[in-house]
Protein backbone atom coordinates (compact mmCIF):
# COMPACT_ATOMS: atom_id res chain seq x y z
CA UNK A 1 0.00 0.00 0.00
CA UNK A 2 1.12 3.52 -0.67
CA UNK A 3 0.08 6.44 1.49
CA UNK A 4 0.51 10.10 0.73
CA UNK A 5 1.36 12.43 3.60
CA UNK A 6 0.43 16.02 2.93
CA UNK A 7 1.26 19.22 4.69
CA UNK A 8 -1.31 21.97 4.50
CA UNK A 9 0.13 25.43 4.94
CA UNK A 10 -2.40 28.16 5.65
CA UNK A 11 -1.30 31.68 4.88
CA UNK A 12 -2.69 33.20 8.06
CA UNK A 13 -2.25 36.92 7.33
CA UNK A 14 -4.24 36.45 4.10
CA UNK A 15 -6.92 34.12 5.49
CA UNK A 16 -9.97 35.94 6.86
CA UNK A 17 -10.82 35.09 10.46
CA UNK A 18 -14.14 33.64 9.33
CA UNK A 19 -12.64 31.08 6.91
CA UNK A 20 -12.49 27.54 8.32
CA UNK A 21 -10.33 24.81 6.75
CA UNK A 22 -11.69 21.25 6.61
CA UNK A 23 -9.29 18.46 5.65
CA UNK A 24 -9.88 14.70 5.49
CA UNK A 25 -9.14 12.88 8.74
CA UNK A 26 -8.16 9.65 7.03
CA UNK A 27 -5.14 8.65 4.93
CA UNK A 28 -5.43 8.57 1.15
CA UNK A 29 -4.97 4.90 0.24
CA UNK A 30 -3.51 4.63 -3.27
CA UNK A 31 -3.28 0.83 -3.19
CA UNK A 32 -0.30 -1.18 -4.40
CA UNK A 33 2.01 0.05 -7.12
CA UNK A 34 5.07 -1.28 -8.91
CA UNK A 35 8.27 0.78 -8.94
CA UNK A 36 7.93 3.56 -11.51
CA UNK A 37 4.15 3.31 -11.74
CA UNK A 38 1.86 6.30 -11.32
CA UNK A 39 -0.81 6.06 -8.62
CA UNK A 40 -3.67 8.55 -8.60
CA UNK A 41 -6.11 9.64 -5.94
CA UNK A 42 -8.00 12.69 -4.76
CA UNK A 43 -9.52 14.24 -1.66
CA UNK A 44 -11.67 17.26 -0.84
CA UNK A 45 -10.25 20.33 0.85
CA UNK A 46 -13.16 22.32 2.23
CA UNK A 47 -14.02 25.70 3.64
CA UNK A 48 -16.70 25.52 6.33
CA UNK A 49 -16.41 29.23 7.09
CA UNK A 50 -18.34 32.24 5.87
CA UNK A 51 -15.46 33.94 4.00
CA UNK A 52 -13.09 32.90 1.19
CA UNK A 53 -10.17 30.65 2.18
CA UNK A 54 -6.75 30.86 0.48
CA UNK A 55 -4.58 27.76 0.64
CA UNK A 56 -1.15 26.45 -0.32
CA UNK A 57 -0.35 22.72 -0.35
CA UNK A 58 3.07 21.09 -0.18
CA UNK A 59 3.77 17.36 -0.55
CA UNK A 60 5.99 15.77 2.07
CA UNK A 61 8.32 14.34 -0.60
CA UNK A 62 9.34 14.90 -4.21
CA UNK A 63 7.56 11.76 -5.40
CA UNK A 64 4.09 13.35 -5.05
CA UNK A 65 2.29 16.06 -6.97
CA UNK A 66 -0.67 18.02 -5.61
CA UNK A 67 -2.91 19.89 -8.04
CA UNK A 68 -3.94 22.59 -7.63
CA UNK A 69 -1.15 23.37 -5.18
CA UNK A 70 -2.60 26.77 -4.27
CA UNK A 71 -5.85 28.60 -4.68
CA UNK A 72 -8.97 29.89 -3.01
CA UNK A 73 -12.10 28.13 -1.84
CA UNK A 74 -15.32 30.13 -1.54
CA UNK A 75 -17.32 29.98 1.69
CA UNK A 76 -19.20 26.70 2.24
CA UNK A 77 -17.50 25.07 -0.77
CA UNK A 78 -14.83 22.41 -1.39
CA UNK A 79 -11.99 21.92 -3.87
CA UNK A 80 -10.96 18.50 -5.19
CA UNK A 81 -7.20 17.99 -4.90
Amino acid sequence: MAFVVMAVVAVWPRVPVNARLRIPDQPLDLGKGAPGSVLRGSFLLGNQGVRELRYTLKASCGCSALRPAAGTIPAKRAQEI
